[in-house]
């Protein structure tokens, strides 16, 4: 997710990425390439607007990479910190339950 995000931009996080290059290309890249690594070693083989804006900002990407990894490790730790309110605890627990036993993904924590 970090290399699919460097490519094509994080605007929750206000990272900029390849310019015109979407979800779809940043996906098609990493399946063909392997990685941002190897798409980054491929640049000069990369045909079209896209491959030219991936040339132009070749030095960028790994600063991009490092403010995606940055972004998200913070989104989860938040995520992790956060504890619902006495409460609802109870609540929260039986839904997870059930959904589990109906064979629902949960990703409910006790």
């Amino acid at each position: 997710i970090v290399d699919y995000l460097t490519l094509m931009g994080d605007s929750v996080d206000n990272v900029p990425g390849v310019e015109k290059v979407g979800p779809k290309t940043a996906a098609k890249w990493i399946a063909e390439y392997g990685s941002l690594d190897g798409v980054i070693a491929a640049a000069g083989t990369i045909k079209g607007v896209a491959g030219e804006n991936l040339r132009k900002v070749l030095d960028w990407l790994p600063t991009g990479r490092r403010l995606v990894t940055s972004a998200l490790f913070v989104r989860i730790a938040a995520a992790c910190a956060i504890s619902p309110p006495a409460p609802w605890r109870s609540r929260l627990r039986s839904l997870r339950d059930r959904g589990r036993r109906s064979g629902s993904p949960t990703t409910l924590r006790p």
